[in-house]
Order: structure tokens, then C-alpha cells, then sequence
């Protein structure tokens, strides 16, 4: 039997795995789940590329949808006020390799 598991130690988020199988487990996430999952993927990419995801690239573009869509709620002040510190830190982390030019 097939497993996947979306939680923050499990499997990218990211993959089309679970399209094809029919016999797989899927285990339920909250909304802070998905999210912490998004968060931790995006801190990552960002330290390990010392860059923002680029809307251009097709493998980035989900990962530059969540940041800017999360971007927007927090600068409307509709952000949830448990997730504000970490979204914080990810801003600052952002901002330190604003506009670098990945095409060198």
C-alpha cells in the first residue's frame, strides 16, 4: 500500500504523486499545517538561492503566488495574528536579497 504524507516532515507539497495511485493515504492537515509547510519550504529556498522565488520560472511560481498572497493579507492587516512573528522574520529574510539579478 502507497503512502503519502503531506505534513511538515513528510513529502514536497509541490508533487503531483498521489494523481496516478489509487490506493494511498492521505493524512489530513489544518490550515496552519499547509501553511507552516509553505513557510518552511519558502525560508528554505530563499537560504539556499539567495533569492525570492521568480514568477517566470514554472517551478517557482507557486512558491511567488503564496509569498506575494501572504504579502498582501499581512500589508491589509487581515493577516491571522499567530502566524504575523514568523511572517515577520520571513520578511526580513526576503528583504535581504531583494532585487538581486539572477541572470548573470
Amino acid at each position: 500500500k502507497e503512502k503519502f504524507t503531506c505534513r511538515i516532515t513528510g513529502t514536497s507539497n509541490w508533487t503531483p504523486y498521489f494523481q496516478k495511485s489509487k490506493n494511498i493515504h492521505i493524512s489530513i492537515m489544518t490550515q496552519d499545517e499547509k501553511w507552516l509547510l509553505q513557510y518552511h519550504a519558502l525560508t528554505d529556498f530563499i537560504e539556499v538561492n539567495q533569492r525570492r522565488p521568480s514568477k517566470y520560472e514554472p517551478t517557482e511560481k507557486l512558491a511567488h503566488h503564496w509569498w506575494r498572497h501572504n504579502l498582501k493579507l499581512y500589508t491589509r492587516n487581515e493577516f491571522p495574528t499567530r502566524r504575523v512573528e514568523k511572517f515577520k522574520a520571513l520578511i526580513e529574510l526576503a528583504n535581504k536579497y531583494k532585487r538581486k539579478n539572477q541572470y548573470k
